[in-house]
């Protein structure tokens, strides 16, 4: 008569002990110290060209028409024609051509993609030592390719103008029971 475990047997409590250990509590790559460090590394400034000179402004002026650009311009130059310290814009240029880019432009040409989200920003900062002088950074910042933008997604714009449809109606009273229903 054998007394050994049969190979089911075996099989069975190799199966139960990894169960067992995939059970186990254990930080998860994410929760580790060092895949954060990592990943703050890749945070994108709110204005490059500050970052570059290693200053952060108390306001950044963000116009988002010709009018604001230049009110942003003239006060970032003092009565006599210099430009002030401590001065940030950041600026969206394709705010001034934003009936040109329609969303099918957006979802499907890269180029246009791209120009939507790009931004130039330019900032001062007094130079170190003791002369009055003054650092200016330009920067640019883009986006080449985001898949968390939901306007790229032709299934959730679609969704959302079905959404809109279903709420237009002769009735308003009708059309604000259908948006109520959505």
């Amino acid at each position: 008569m054998r007394t050994g475990l049969t190979t089911a047997d075996r099989l069975l409590a190799a199966l139960l002990l990894a169960a067992v250990l995939l059970c186990l509590p254990r930080a998860a790559p994410a929760q580790l110290a060092d895949t954060t460090a990592r990943a703050v590394g890749f945070a994108i400034p709110d204005a490059p060209a500050l970052q570059f000179i290693g200053q952060t402004p108390a306001r950044i002026n963000r116009p988002i028409s010709a009018r604001a650009l230049g009110t942003a311009l003239l006060n970032g130059i003092d009565p006599e024609g210099r430009v002030q310290q401590g001065f940030a814009i950041d600026l969206a240029p394709w705010l001034a051509f934003a009936n040109q880019i329609d969303l099918n432009a957006y979802q499907n040409d890269p180029i246009a993609f791209s120009l939507v989200n790009t931004s130039f920003s330019l900032g001062t900062a007094r130079a170190a030592g003791d002369a009055p002088l003054t650092d200016l950074a330009l920067g640019v910042r883009t986006v080449l390719f985001d898949r968390s933008d939901l306007m790229r997604s032709r299934g959730y714009t679609r969704a959302i103008n079905d959404a809109q449809l279903g709420c237009i109606d002769v009735e308003p009273l009708e059309a604000a029971k259908a948006c109520a229903d959505t």
